[in-house]
């Protein structure tokens, strides 16, 4: 390890274990290697509580499967300083990706803060009999999924017109869910080991020809979006 010069660590998802390992890489590294978590829930503060050296500590989450996902999620810690920030920031683009970084820490970063907000309304408009599971789905992936490929949240909004945004909110905000736990219906499959692919059964039966299917299917758009985007780069540098 002496003569690494950044080093992402990707170990299970266990605080106490990760502070080890943390402290370990600490003596080990010069004070200049910057040290990255891949973890995407845990808070980086609290992983390098114990190290000497916690202004070169940060996490670098990729998204799965990180080979085909270009986001990179760069989170400091309260001690973490600007320029390991910035090293990670230019090592990311170096490797193709595409960084963001966190003004500080908050509990699931970004990503996955969208994504659990829009899985808890899936979840709620399923156990209150509003669609199926499977209108719900084609919901997302026919209309905002695709929609969101290109332009995201906030400029979506700016598009549609901020006034027509805020009256919508206006209305529709107190009615969305708002449980602070999961919801009934993911309790209970869980409760029976209904874990989704891993378990051959979630919302949906998951047969290991489905299964392979889907994942092929979400690997061909995936390397197919990143084609458009490395060949948008070319014609940029043209």
């Amino acid at each position: 390890m002496k003569d690494r010069t950044f080093v992402i660590e990707a170990i299970p998802e266990q605080l106490q274990l990760k502070q080890r390992f943390f402290q370990t890489l600490d003596a080990l590294c010069d004070p200049s290697v910057v040290l990255a978590s891949n973890t995407s829930a845990l808070d980086p503060t609290e992983i390098a509580k114990d190290m000497k050296h916690p202004e070169r500590m940060l996490i670098t989450h990729f998204w799965n499967p990180a080979h085909l996902i270009p986001l990179v999620e760069i989170v400091p810690g309260d001690r973490t300083g600007a320029e390991a920030v910035e090293r990670a920031s230019s090592l990311m683009l170096r490797m193709r990706k595409k960084p963001i970084a966190l003004a500080r820490s908050i509990p699931g970063f970004i990503g996955n803060r969208l994504q659990y907000a829009m899985l808890r309304e899936a979840e709620y408009l399923l156990q209150h009999g509003i669609a199926g599971k499977e209108d719900i789905d084609a919901a997302v992936t026919y209309s905002i999924g695709r929609r969101y490929a290109v332009t995201g949240r906030l400029e979506s909004a700016d598009m549609g017109g901020l006034d027509v945004f805020h009256a919508v909110s206006s209305h529709l905000y107190p009615d969305l869910a708002v449980q602070r736990q999961p919801l009934q219906t993911m309790n209970d499959l869980v409760e029976k080991g209904h874990y989704g692919i891993k378990s051959g059964k979630g919302f949906y039966e998951w047969s290991e020809s489905r299964a392979n299917h889907i994942r092929q299917s979400r690997e061909d758009f995936l390397i197919q979006r990143l084609l458009e985007d490395r060949l948008a780069e070319h014609r940029q540098d043209e």
